[in-house]
């Protein structure tokens, strides 16, 4: 099976589902759980939509910290992104949590949703001192 696959065109566009598995674990301080997930889609968002992407599908995404989940999703740049979930309030110092993220856009690649997430990441996680990794390749969000 091919690293990632394309739906037939549309009036949109391209469409080529992007799915990344992510470990943070946040060294300093906790992590603001839902903050963080909706600048991430928000933020996601709106540098593909700068990118070129013609339509916002959906964005989505869930955190795991061991015990529980919080899930976030965004279907429109404007109206932002809403999490629920019983998941954590904040992930703490030396915890390590599981994020999986999905991005449905069309008119962009994966390999260009690939590089907006991961500087979506780096502006969001480095200042606040937080580790993150790929925990499985990038690109497979539909096997």
């Amino acid at each position: 099976m091919s690293a990632h696959r394309e739906s037939p065109p549309s009036a949109a566009g391209q469409l080529q589902p992007y799915g990344i598995r992510i470990s943070l674990r946040p060294l300093a301080g906790p992590l603001d759980a839902a903050p963080f997930l909706e600048a991430l889609l928000s933020e996601t968002a709106a540098a593909c939509v700068d990118a070129g992407a013609t339509l916002i599908g959906h964005l989505k995404c869930a955190l795991h910290d061991g015990r529980s989940r919080l899930f976030c999703n965004l279907t429109s740049a404007r109206s932002g992104a809403s999490c629920r979930g019983d998941g954590p309030a904040a992930v703490q110092p030396g915890v390590e949590a599981r994020l999986d993220l999905a991005v449905l856009v069309y008119g962009l690649s994966t390999e260009e949703i690939d590089r907006i997430v991961a500087r979506v990441l780096e502006g969001l996680l480095l200042p606040a001192a937080v580790v993150w990794s790929r925990s499985e390749p990038s690109h497979h969000a539909h096997r």
